[in-house]
Formats: structure tokens, sequence, C-alpha cells
């Protein structure tokens, strides 16, 4: 709405993927998986110039996203579940007509993301498990010339999760407290370059009370 073409419909985007992996099974319990992939789509992005808006929206030139994603899903031990990822991603903008955009990570894609996820069930009471669990991405740039970047960030996670019967029918009752140490960080950018980028705050810390129950 803020550009000199505000209204004017562009192309659609075409994209195209090729990716590959493999996934190893061990001991018929624990899942591991590794991909790498190319997603190529146009590049958009308001080009400055001199109509009275200050700018105007194009699809010029491409982004190009190469990635590898390692995961493992399952279970450790009998008692120690396991939930764990990280991403890598070189998201590269080029041929935009613009030299200060062109080979710079594309606005709102980290180089990296990670996660892992740990659920321990109790040996004394094997039906209440601990849930923990941490979050991370790295740095994120918010101006297509990479001049200005959002911090990094880590986020921490914990819970309780309860699994039982009542009169035969199975239930199960999950607390979780998102981002517990309620860090404060930057997530989305939002691109508005007629008053400036804006970054949209992540949630605070949250409280989740879920109940799942079987009545079949």
């Amino acid at each position: 709405y803020w550009t000199s073409n505000d209204g004017v419909m562009l192309a659609p985007r075409i994209t195209r993927q090729l990716e590959t992996g493999v996934k190893y099974r061990w001991n018929d319990r624990l899942d591991v998986d590794a991909s790498l992939f190319r997603i190529r789509q146009p590049y958009q992005y308001a080009q400055p110039d001199a109509s009275a808006a200050g700018f105007t929206f194009v699809e010029r030139g491409e982004e190009v996203h190469d990635g590898l994603e390692l995961s493992a899903n399952g279970r450790l031990t009998e008692a120690l579940g396991v939930n764990a990822s990280v991403a890598l991603l070189r998201a590269h903008a080029q041929d935009t007509g613009n030299a200060a955009f062109d080979g710079q990570q594309v606005v709102n894609v980290p180089r990296m993301r990670a996660s892992l996820h740990l659920d321990y069930a109790l040996p004394a009471m094997p039906q209440l498990a601990l849930l923990a669990g941490w979050r991370h991405a790295a740095a994120n740039p918010a101006t297509p010339d990479g001049a200005v970047e959002v911090p990094a960030y880590d986020v921490f996670d914990a819970g309780l999760r309860y699994r039982g019967q009542l009169r035969e029918r199975a239930f199960v009752v999950q607390l979780g407290i998102d981002n517990l140490f309620n860090r404060r960080y930057a997530g989305t950018v939002i691109v508005n370059e007629g008053n400036g980028r804006f970054f949209e705050p992540a949630a605070g810390r949250r409280l989740m009370v879920g109940v799942r129950a079987q009545f079949l």
C-alpha cells in the first residue's frame, strides 16, 4: 500500500525445488534423517525510484535457498525420548538489478535454526513424563542489503505430561510453559520502506494446558 503500484497484481511466483535425503532407523526406536535441497523462486522487493511514493514493488531476479536439514526422532532409551533438528540455510538473492542486494541473505531467513525437545518418563512413575525444550535461531537479516540484522535468540520450554486411564478409557493431560524465562526477542521483520521497518515481537512466556481423551 505504500508503493507507487499499490493494487497492481504481479505475476504468480513459481517455485522450483530439488531435494534428496536419507533416513536411517537405529535399533527400531530412533529415526535419523538428513536432506539436501535447493529452492528457486522470483525475488520481489520495493525498488527506490523517483515516483511520488518513492518506491515501486517489483519482481526481478531470483532468490535461491540452499539448505541442509538433519533430524533425529524417537527414543534414546526406554525412558528418554528425543526430537532434535538443525537446519542450515543459505538463501541469497541474485540478478536483482540492485548490486547492494545481490548475494545477500534474504530477509526473514536465518542462516540456522535448531531445536531439541526431550521427554523423560520417571522410573518410579512411568505414566508421568518431564518435558524440556530448546529453540535457537541465528541472526535474521532485516534489510535486503544485509546492513541490519535481528539478533540471534535462544528460547527454553518446559512441561509435564501424564498418561492415565479412567473407566478403561485412555487420556493424556499435558502442562507446558513456552518461553520459560520470558525471553524478549524480535520475531518477523515487517517490511515497509515508506515508514521504516518494524519487528513483530515474539510471544512471551505462555502457560498451556491440554487434555486428550479416548471416547470410542
